[in-house]
């Protein structure tokens, strides 16, 4: 068995698929079970932007970060959400959640057991408000399932034509 997933490329690359998207999936469903949530009551929210200019052999890139922070009362935590907006120096989705988050507000709020308690910046996993989802950071399952089936095609093409 091992002699076929290592015979050739083809084999290889679709093993390293398959074994890959397996462990992602297996750590996101570990991570899922490590989330922790609590309802807040919302004392400020508002947006910071990072701009960054970095150089790399090519030449510049632009890496402008905007972060929307959530501060809540009942506790010294600040939670927030990123985006990576690339040449752009706003974000419309971290925007629109902004405003649909007032003061005064009270807000469910998922976030991983372990960054609460080891740090006061904690990131947002998913964020509802009057049971309507604000912010939901999912692992995108789509494309761990279709690089399965890609790495499952590799070997079988592989196979036949060994």
């Amino acid at each position: 068995m091992l002699r076929f997933l290592f015979k050739n490329k083809l084999s290889v690359f679709g093993s390293v698929l398959v074994v890959g998207s397996v462990i992602v999936l297996l750590y996101n469903y570990y991570k899922l079970q490590h989330l922790i949530s609590s309802i807040q009551t919302v004392e400020k929210v508002y947006i910071e932007k990072e701009k960054t200019e970095s150089e790399f052999k090519y030449g510049k890139t632009n890496l402008n970060i905007n972060y929307l922070y959530i501060e809540s009362e009942s506790t010294d935590h600040r939670f927030y959400s990123y985006e990576n907006t690339g040449k752009d120096l706003s974000s419309q989705d971290l925007e629109k959640a902004a405003s649909e988050i007032p003061a005064g507000s009270k807000i469910s709020i998922w976030v991983d057991e372990e960054e609460n308690k080891d740090y006061k910046d904690v990131e947002i996993q998913k964020l509802k408000i009057d049971g309507n989802t604000v912010i939901n950071n999912p692992a995108n399952y789509l494309y761990l399932v279709l690089s399965m089936i890609i790495g499952l095609l590799f070997l079988l093409i592989s196979r036949k034509y060994a």
